[in-house]
């Protein structure tokens, strides 16, 4: 502490980014690995989104409980499908960074406030429980503000994600995405927030090796694998009304 106290390592870590694991944690981090590579991403344009979308908030808790600062993600992903019944995902919005717990709870509401229509989905494990309470506190406190302001109060659903993958891995549930993006049914909104993050952090992906950095594609992950969150309903095609010859009006007469 002589030589760098607590405030000073956490500004570091924030300015060198994924440099930080290899000066100081002595974890250096790969730039690009062989599994998920850029020419396997597919982007979509905000008029090209299927309007027939439902968009889930994806949140995956640090592993510790305590208020202190850590990595954490929050994802925002719309699910549509196709006329093949094929689900379509599409990264709206990546969320992260190093925040206090205090701040994450802010950030959760934020998005909530941007996605009014969006479900909020918290898996358990991790603290989730914790968040979760505080999170109901801080909706309480935001919707009296928004009330006093007349504006939308948070109407969100929360959801509890069992931390459970159904015997699976972390890696194993972020590999499982592959054939999704090589079919293109995982697209990048080309003006979504944090995506360069998420791209590195998929770029660096190893199934093999355990990555301290995956919070976002973690969450993406989740959306995908997790059978509770589902795409929207498909809309059915509306039915042509048949016009009946009606025949010449000039020759219909009274029927009584």
């Amino acid at each position: 502490e002589a030589y760098e106290d607590l405030a000073a390592i956490e500004k570091k870590k924030t300015e060198l980014a994924s440099s930080f694991s290899a000066q100081y944690q002595q974890e250096p981090e790969a730039i690009d690995g062989d599994f998920y590579k850029e020419e396997m991403f597919s982007y979509i344009g905000e008029s090209d989104i299927p309007k027939a979308e439902r968009k889930h908030i994806i949140i995956d808790p640090a592993m510790s409980t305590k208020k202190t600062a850590d990595n954490r993600a929050i994802d925002v992903i719309g699910i549509s499908k196709n006329d093949e019944d094929m689900e379509l995902f599409v990264v709206h919005d990546v969320f992260y960074g190093i925040w206090g717990f205090d701040e994450f709870i802010e950030r959760i509401i934020d998005a909530m406030i941007k996605y009014p229509d969006a479900a909020v989905w918290i898996e358990m494990g991790g603290g989730g429980h914790l968040v979760i309470q505080e999170l109901r506190k801080a909706i309480i406190k935001k919707n009296t503000q928004l009330k006093a302001e007349g504006r939308d109060t948070i109407k969100n659903r929360i959801n509890e994600l069992s931390a459970k993958k159904n015997g699976a891995s972390k890696n194993q549930i972020i590999e499982a995405c592959e054939p999704y993006f090589l079919t293109g049914q995982i697209k990048f909104k080309r003006t979504a927030n944090g995506l360069d993050q998420l791209k590195r952090e998929l770029k660096s992906f190893d199934p093999t090796k355990d990555s301290p950095k995956d919070d976002c594609m973690e969450c993406l992950a989740i959306a995908v694998t997790n059978p509770d969150i589902k795409a929207a309903k498909k809309e059915k095609p509306k039915k042509e009304k048949k016009l009946i010859p009606r025949g010449n009006l000039n020759q219909r007469g009274w029927r009584i």
